[in-house]
Protein backbone atom coordinates (compact mmCIF):
# COMPACT_ATOMS: atom_id res chain seq x y z
CA UNK A 1 0.00 0.00 0.00
CA UNK A 2 1.32 3.25 -0.62
CA UNK A 3 2.01 5.83 1.79
CA UNK A 4 0.30 9.22 1.60
CA UNK A 5 2.14 11.99 1.31
CA UNK A 6 1.02 15.49 3.75
CA UNK A 7 1.94 18.84 2.49
CA UNK A 8 2.90 21.42 4.21
CA UNK A 9 1.42 24.58 3.13
CA UNK A 10 3.20 27.59 3.04
CA UNK A 11 1.92 31.41 4.50
CA UNK A 12 1.22 32.39 1.09
CA UNK A 13 -0.03 29.11 -0.18
CA UNK A 14 -2.28 29.00 2.28
CA UNK A 15 -4.06 32.15 1.66
CA UNK A 16 -3.72 30.77 -1.98
CA UNK A 17 -6.01 28.44 -1.16
CA UNK A 18 -8.84 30.85 0.78
CA UNK A 19 -9.19 32.67 -2.81
CA UNK A 20 -9.85 29.33 -4.17
CA UNK A 21 -6.30 29.71 -6.52
CA UNK A 22 -4.82 26.44 -4.79
CA UNK A 23 -7.26 23.25 -3.60
CA UNK A 24 -6.73 20.02 -2.18
CA UNK A 25 -8.67 17.42 -1.72
CA UNK A 26 -9.22 16.86 1.93
CA UNK A 27 -9.42 12.50 1.11
CA UNK A 28 -6.51 12.45 -0.60
CA UNK A 29 -3.65 14.77 0.27
CA UNK A 30 -1.34 13.88 -2.55
CA UNK A 31 -3.71 15.80 -5.32
CA UNK A 32 -3.03 19.14 -5.44
CA UNK A 33 -4.66 21.76 -7.81
CA UNK A 34 -3.29 24.84 -8.98
CA UNK A 35 -5.95 27.18 -11.17
CA UNK A 36 -2.77 28.85 -13.38
CA UNK A 37 -5.44 31.03 -15.39
CA UNK A 38 -7.09 32.64 -11.53
CA UNK A 39 -3.45 32.88 -10.57
CA UNK A 40 -2.20 34.68 -13.58
CA UNK A 41 -5.00 36.56 -14.56
CA UNK A 42 -6.69 37.77 -10.98
CA UNK A 43 -5.68 41.33 -10.62
CA UNK A 44 -4.18 42.47 -7.52
CA UNK A 45 -6.55 44.93 -5.99
CA UNK A 46 -9.22 41.50 -6.42
CA UNK A 47 -6.23 39.49 -4.22
CA UNK A 48 -6.57 42.63 -1.39
CA UNK A 49 -10.27 41.95 -1.13
CA UNK A 50 -9.18 38.65 0.53
CA UNK A 51 -8.70 38.03 4.67
CA UNK A 52 -4.99 37.87 5.37
CA UNK A 53 -3.62 39.27 2.28
CA UNK A 54 -1.43 42.49 2.05
CA UNK A 55 1.49 44.10 0.50
CA UNK A 56 4.05 41.54 1.87
CA UNK A 57 1.88 38.67 0.54
CA UNK A 58 1.03 40.35 -2.99
CA UNK A 59 4.61 40.77 -3.60
CA UNK A 60 5.56 36.96 -3.08
CA UNK A 61 2.64 35.94 -5.16
CA UNK A 62 3.91 38.00 -7.89
CA UNK A 63 7.12 36.61 -7.56
CA UNK A 64 5.15 33.26 -7.87
CA UNK A 65 3.57 34.56 -11.31
CA UNK A 66 6.91 35.52 -12.70
CA UNK A 67 8.34 32.20 -11.86
CA UNK A 68 5.59 30.56 -13.19
CA UNK A 69 5.40 33.16 -16.48
CA UNK A 70 9.04 32.12 -16.88
CA UNK A 71 8.74 28.14 -16.87
CA UNK A 72 5.59 28.39 -18.79
CA UNK A 73 6.06 30.42 -21.73
CA UNK A 74 9.83 31.11 -21.86
CA UNK A 75 11.01 28.07 -22.28
CA UNK A 76 11.43 27.34 -26.12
Amino acid sequence: MRRKKFYQFTTVAYNLRLTGIIDFDLCEHDRITIDIDKLVNMMDAELLTYRNIGPVTIKRINEAREALKKLLIDIK
